[in-house]
């Protein structure tokens, strides 16, 4: 995850599937995409699942431009050369190109319902948020346990993400056996005093987020912030609106208001 954090914040639907296609050829070469099941969804690789969003957000973001060639040959076996003015059978290449390529891309879009499906069962990968970086890209070298823990746990304040770590403390999923209170606050204590490095993201932050995955508080469709799994979300325009920033529905009605 190489983008700094102020960058991704930035990020439009374009940046996300240009990032989700450099992680995919990193890994497995070009974005490629398959059909899935969609019960079995969760269980195919990383790269697979990153190539079917890259493949839905292309299809969402504005419109494709056919090639002069492509237009050119489209006319000519048109039978448009010739025959009036060569402007003209581009044109109508060119329409005929338009109301194709819309018809290819609606039955291809996977439904709202499908994605939320899909992005119900990611896993790890598009679950843990970016480690921070400095302003001049290089990695922040250290963090406390709060800003730690946004990375693995979403929606939280300071002291929810503290009593979430604190059940994961007392669930003592790497243990043999649960802790006591006394031996929960004990190690908190002990967690606090210490200051969480880059690599603790893969170890630490990934036994943290696979507890959280398996409790009932769990929202499936919940990501931490700038995770794959938000940028996801924001690209195919399922994101909620943060606190204080309106929907463009809610806007829209305002503006209607307004005006009468």
């Amino acid at each position: 995850m190489s983008v700094g954090m102020a960058e991704i914040a930035e990020m439009d639907a374009k940046d996300i599937l240009d990032l989700f296609r450099e992680i995919k050829d990193q890994i497995d070469g070009p974005v490629s995409f398959e059909e899935e099941d969609p019960t079995t969804f969760g269980e195919v690789e990383f790269e697979t699942q990153l190539g079917w969003f890259a493949h839905q957000i292309d299809l969402r973001i504005g419109e494709r431009t056919p090639s002069a060639d492509l237009l050119a040959l489209m006319a000519a076996l048109g039978g448009f050369l010739g025959k009036g003015k060569l402007e003209d059978g581009i044109d109508q290449a060119y329409q005929l190109w338009q109301i194709a390529d819309k018809k290819i891309k609606s039955k291809k879009l996977a439904s709202l319902d499908m994605i939320k499906d899909y992005l119900s069962q990611v896993g790890l990968p598009f679950r843990t948020a970016p480690w921070p970086r400095n302003r001049d890209g290089a990695s922040r070298k250290n963090l406390d346990l709060i800003p730690f823990l946004r990375l693995c746990i979403p929606n939280g304040g300071q002291d929810a993400l503290e009593a979430r770590f604190r059940e994961y403390l007392r669930d003592n999923p790497i243990g043999k056996k649960q802790r006591t209170s006394t031996q929960v606050e004990k190690e908190l204590l002990a967690v606090k005093e210490r200051r969480f490095v880059e690599a603790d993201l893969f170890k630490e932050g990934g036994n943290i987020i696979e507890w959280w995955m398996n409790q009932e508080a769990f929202d499936p469709l919940s990501f931490p912030k700038d995770s794959y799994g938000d940028m996801a979300k924001r690209a195919l325009g399922l994101a909620e609106p943060e606190k204080g920033e309106k929907s463009s529905e809610q806007d829209s009605k305002n503006k209607g208001d307004s005006a009468k």
